[in-house]
């Protein structure tokens, strides 16, 4: 993740921390409040301040995303995110379960000043997940990233013609966790026997 891109959600959670004296009701009905993390969210007019920017930036990545697939993993996502904060027990879990998901979806959306490639790819085992227009980050070493609302992925030059490859593997994952090994470069990609990431200006 970008140094931007932290600055991005700090920014974010301060504004929601700005927001505790004027905003009080989250981004739900609280008369329709039906679980105990609902009526705590209610009560508490930071977790609050906190929902409503999630649910600002959620629309955000939304309608930053096209497709029925990605549009569906958006959904799968929030779901999966719900139900996990929906298990907290305590102010400290909730405040940390919305400050994650607030990455997670910064990191979806393209930075204004991010470059812009004419088309990028990312095959990962014979299947592609970015395969078109996007942006992405170039450095002067030649490493760079490319990403879409759903899917990024990182090389990372290590000598001239080799580098480190990574990607979030998991749909809207805010982390570059998954692996893809050493690759080559083959003109604008980078190869190996499992993946491909592709970048054209």
């Amino acid at each position: 993740m970008t140094l931007k891109t932290i600055a991005r959600i700090v920014l974010a959670t301060g504004l929601a921390l700005q927001m505790l004296h004027t905003v009080a009701q989250p981004s739900f009905d609280c008369s329709k409040a039906a679980t105990l993390v609902e009526n705590a969210i209610c009560q508490d007019p930071e977790l609050g301040a906190l929902d409503v920017v999630l649910a600002e930036q959620y629309q955000a990545v939304w309608r930053a995303t096209s497709g029925d697939s990605a549009r569906q993993a958006l959904k799968k996502s929030q779901r999966i995110w719900l139900a996990k904060r929906n298990q907290c027990q305590d102010r400290p879990c909730l405040v940390r379960a919305y400050r994650e998901r607030l990455e997670a979806l910064e990191v979806a959306v393209a930075d204004p000043e991010s470059t812009r490639f004419s088309r990028c790819r990312l095959e990962v085992r014979g299947q592609r997940y970015i395969d078109g227009p996007c942006t992405g980050s170039l450095d002067s070493d030649g490493s760079f990233q490319i990403y879409t609302p759903a899917y990024f992925a990182m090389v990372q030059v290590e000598q001239p013609g080799v580098a480190l490859g990574f990607w979030n593997e998991d749909a809207y994952a805010s982390h570059a966790h998954s692996d893809l090994g050493r690759l080559t470069r083959d003109g604008a990609c980078w190869t190996n026997a499992q993946a491909s990431v592709c970048a054209w200006k």
